[in-house]
This record gives C-alpha cells, sequence and structure tokens, in this order.
C-alpha cells in the first residue's frame, strides 16, 4: 500500500510540476462597452473554452443579458461599471444600488451575486476581489460563515466574512490579494437545482461596503468595477438578467423599475465606533513602562494597525495610546525589550485597556512575550488574558518569565488570538499606563472591572514557522510544489516530520484526516483550480 501511494502521489505530483508547460486551450473572453445610451461595460469569459456558453450582453440593451453554459471548468457574465483605477473611493460614489430581476437556473455549483474590485492604490491598500452573493446553486460559497459579523441591508440578512487568494490572478497582475464577501443567510434559490426561480431585489452597495470596513476589513483603495454576475464552476445552468439598474453618482444606469420604488432598503447597520482623533508618536518615550503623557513613545505597532495618542479617552493622566485599523486579532502593539527584559529573568507587567463600541458587550484583551529561542523561529507566549467591557478600564497584571537563551525579547499587546477573528475581535482599543518592574520591586495584584483574570499560553503567529496558511505543509509562509511533495510523503508514512501547524495548513478536503483527498485539493490549489 505504501509503494502503491507513493507511485501514486508522485505520479500526480509529475503532473502538476509539469502543468505550466503543457499547451491548454485560450480562454474565451468577451469584454467591453456597450454603445446604447447606458454604456454598460460587459464581460462573459470561459476558462480554457471547455464546454459550451452563450451570452448576450454585449447585443442586450441597458444592463440586461442571457446566459447558459454546459460542461464548463469555471465561467463567468456580468455586466455593470469599471471605473479602471479612477481616484475614486466608493465614499465619493454616494449610496450605490444594483436593483435586479433574474431568472435564475443553476444546476450545481454557481453564484449570482455583485461582484467586482477595489484597487490597491499602487500598494498603498489592499487588492480587494469582492462578493455580494443573493442566490447560489449546490454550493454556499466556501468561507468561515459569519466570522466577521453580518449585515442586514435591503430587508435581507447576510454573513459577512474574508478569504484570502494566494499568488492568483487579480486586476494587478499575480499577487495575494483578499476576497470580501457577504453571502445571504437564506439562499435566493432554495429550489436549487430542481427548477428556475424568478428572484427580483435591491442590492444596497455601499451598505455591505460600510460594514465590511466596520468589521475591519479595509476599503480604502479605489473602486475598480461593480456588476451583476452569474458565475458557474463545473456545472450547468442558465440566467435570464432581464433588470439590472447599477446607480452611483457619476454613472445613471437607468430609471429603477417600478416593483423596486416601493422597497423600503432601510439598512440595519450597527452603529460604527466613536471617530476618534488621535496624534502619531513622535520620538521615543520612557521604555516599556509608559503613560503616554509625553509625545513619544517606545511602543509601536504590529501588523496591519495604525495608532497614536489621544485625549479621547484616559485612564490615568490625560492621554492613552489608540490602536485601530486592525485587519487580524494579533494586530496591535508591540515594545523591543531593550535591557529592560534580560533571558531568565522574572518581571511584573500591567497595563489597563478599554474600548468604546456598546454593539458588542466584551472584548478580550491580552499581553505576550515574544522571543527566539533554540530553535530558528519566533515563540508567541501569551502572559495574561482578560475580558473586559465598552468604555470601561479593564487591569491586565501578572508576572512572568522569560525562558533561558532567550532573544529578540518584547512584548505585545492585542485582542484574544483567534485565526477566524470575528469583527468584535477587531474592535480598535486604548492602552493607558503600561508598568514593567522586576520581580520583588513591587506587588502584583490582578483586578478587571468585569471578570476574573485568566491567562493561556500559547505558540501562536503572525507569519512565522508556524502560520496559518492553507496548504503550506512544510509552514515556510508560501504553497509551493514542496508542500505536495512533503503531504504524499508523509500520507505514505516515509519517515517524514510535519509540524502540527502544517497538518493544520494541509487539511483541505474537509474531512478531518489526512488522505489523497487532501492531496488532490493541494494539487487543485497548485494548478489554479
Amino acid at each position: 500500500m505504501k509503494k502503491r501511494i507513493l507511485g501514486i502521489t508522485s505520479a500526480v505530483i509529475l503532473a502538476a510540476t509539469s502543468i505550466s508547460a503543457l499547451p491548454a486551450m485560450a480562454d474565451y473572453q468577451s469584454m467591453g462597452t456597450c454603445s446604447d445610451s447606458y454604456g454598460y461595460d460587459y464581460e462573459a469569459w470561459n476558462q480554457n473554452s471547455a464546454g459550451q456558453i452563450t451570452w448576450t450582453g454585449d447585443r442586450d440593451p441597458g444592463g440586461s443579458f442571457t446566459c447558459s453554459w454546459s460542461n464548463t471548468q469555471n465561467n463567468l457574465f456580468r455586466k455593470g461599471k469599471r471605473q479602471k483605477r479612477r481616484t475614486t473611493n466608493y465614499k465619493q460614489m454616494g449610496t450605490i444600488t444594483i436593483d435586479y430581476g433574474v431568472k435564475y437556473h443553476p444546476k450545481g455549483n454557481s453564484y449570482m451575486c455583485c461582484y467586482g474590485w477595489v484597487d490597491d492604490c499602487k500598494g498603498q491598500y489592499p487588492t480587494v476581489e469582492y462578493y455580494i452573493v443573493e442566490g447560489w446553486g449546490s454550493w454556499r460559497p466556501p468561507g468561515n460563515a459569519g466570522s466577521m459579523g453580518t449585515v442586514t441591508s435591503d430587508g435581507k440578512n447576510y454573513d459577512i466574512y474574508r478569504t484570502v487568494r494566494t499568488n492568483q490572478p487579480s486586476i494587478n497582475g499575480t499577487e495575494t490579494f483578499f476576497q470580501y464577501w457577504s453571502v445571504r443567510k437564506q439562499n435566493e434559490n432554495p429550489a436549487r437545482d430542481q427548477q428556475e426561480v424568478d428572484i427580483k431585489s435591491t442590492i444596497t452597495v455601499s451598505n455591505h461596503f460600510a460594514a465590511w470596513e466596520k468589521a475591519g476589513m479595509d476599503m480604502s483603495g479605489t473602486m475598480y468595477e461593480v456588476s451583476l454576475n452569474v458565475e458557474g464552476y463545473q456545472s450547468n445552468g442558465s440566467a435570464n438578467v432581464y433588470t439590472n439598474v447599477l446607480n452611483y453618482d457619476g454613472f445613471n444606469g437607468g430609471p429603477r423599475p417600478e416593483w423596486a420604488n416601493d422597497d423600503d432598503p432601510g439598512p440595519d447597520i450597527q452603529n460604527p465606533e466613536d471617530e476618534v482623533k488621535y496624534t502619531t508618536p513622535s520620538g521615543s518615550g520612557t521604555g516599556i513602562s509608559d503613560d503616554f503623557e509625553g509625545s513619544g513613545t517606545n511602543w509601536k505597532t504590529r501588523g496591519a494597525s495604525a495608532y497614536g495618542i489621544t485625549s479621547d479617552m484616559a485612564h490615568g493622566g490625560k492621554n492613552s495610546l489608540y490602536v485601530t485599523g486592525r485587519s487580524e486579532a494579533w494586530h496591535g502593539l508591540q515594545c523591543d525589550g531593550g535591557s529592560e527584559l534580560k533571558a531568565g529573568g522574572t518581571y511584573n507587567i500591567s497595563a489597563f485597556c478599554s474600548y468604546k463600541n456598546d454593539t458588542y458587550k466584551n472584548l478580550s484583551y491580552t499581553i505576550g512575550l515574544m522571543y527566539k529561542g533554540s530553535g530558528s523561529g519566533t515563540s508567541y507566549d501569551d502572559i495574561v488574558t482578560v475580558e473586559g467591557s465598552s468604555e470601561k478600564w479593564t487591569e491586565l497584571s501578572k508576572e512572568f518569565t522569560v525562558p533561558s537563551g532567550a532573544t529578540d525579547i518584547a512584548l505585545y499587546i492585542q485582542t484574544k488570538y483567534t485565526e477566524s477573528p470575528s469583527a468584535s475581535d477587531l474592535l480598535s482599543f486604548f492602552v493607558d499606563d503600561i508598568k514593567l518592574t522586576e520581580s520583588g520591586s513591587a506587588t502584583t495584584t490582578t483586578t478587571t472591572t468585569t471578570t476574573t483574570t485568566t491567562t493561556t499560553t500559547t505558540s501562536s503567529s503572525e507569519g512565522g514557522n508556524d502560520a496559518k496558511l492553507a496548504g503550506d505543509v512544510d509552514c515556510n509562509g508560501k504553497v509551493q510544489i514542496a508542500d505536495a511533495v512533503l503531504l504524499a510523503r508523509y500520507i505514505a508514512e516515509d519517515s517524514v516530520t510535519v509540524t502540527t501547524a502544517g497538518l493544520a495548513n494541509a487539511e483541505l478536503s474537509g474531512n478531518k484526516s489526512l488522505d489523497a483527498d487532501d492531496l488532490a485539493a493541494l494539487l487543485h490549489l497548485l494548478a489554479g483550480l
């Protein structure tokens, strides 16, 4: 059995490494701008020209089109407007709406959605591919449903989440980019494959953008495209888009249909956090211990976050340090130990944290220790985690010991670590009155405004050897053919070692055991399928 598995997987891996050298049929692509008075942009695409498609979008008036597909690999049909990297953030476009009416009949995997891209402005902001999914076929769009919260708009409830595409084609060539999702809790196509459904509704696109930003999903780039999209993946289906009216400031895609004028889009988006004014620190501070009453500090941002000194909230004096713009739970603050933290030393650390957002009842904060040990990677040990409530200062306090032989020692402050953060995990927060003392020189107490202190010890990473990245079996931060080779050898029990994080990254098929299904999924990932 061992030889058989190795033989099969070696052959498959050899095929995968040769994918780029194999001749492939060209993709079918038709795109342009309609010549009528409305000026919609259109695109029809069929990967490798597989199967058969029909499409009328380049001829039908306004935003309407009909399409069908059978036995295809991946295909899409859409009409909307491409901004083409104009310097326009979505907030400058006013209220963006799509009124649609679609006779939709997917037979297999398919989405009917609002679709588009946000440009990264030459690397200043994230590139984003986004979906607002109204209906689907046999498979609900993948992801950790609701992990970033929910949004209610136009009388419909959606789960919000985010996924990452690694080294894949985008509007800026091959790159790693985010996908943002709002997916209906209730499918607009309940019949699935059995029959055609006639769907009429409104998508207030701006509501979803605002909800994503509130959840910590950065939409700072410029709008590249907003379209109504019908997509199929290894399936059959058809759609008759008889109404597709896109409107925003600067583009009038037509009058709202009569049925849409009676709708009350009334968004039910939770109030965003109060706007906090802060000043970026200038110069150094007093070391790890800091009350942030000066203009500078030794504390720096950790991950993709912004920070500054603010008088909006304070624990002891007039100011505190504010952390915002977080897109992962580990994004926050860190301070190098310098001469204050030594290997083998025992210390007391205390700090006060708070946040302002009445939507969320509590938030858990963490102080942790990061260092390099005997291995090549960086260790992350949570010292203390405490839960607090809105607009109340919560104290975190704990004695800790730096491991012997540790180097590159630093402290960090973040919210409680999770690999799939929810909107509450990404809230902005305040930090004040940080105090570090050597053990024995101060009395250690632990109190909070709300709950009893709980302590966890983990070894998590924001991008090192233990990073969570689907398919990254060897944990080097990249998904490569070497990962498939390592996984094949592990499945075949060929005397290789895979770390716990690598095993978690290798679980791709969802069957909770590492086998040939996971290897096949990894090879599909490597092949761009």
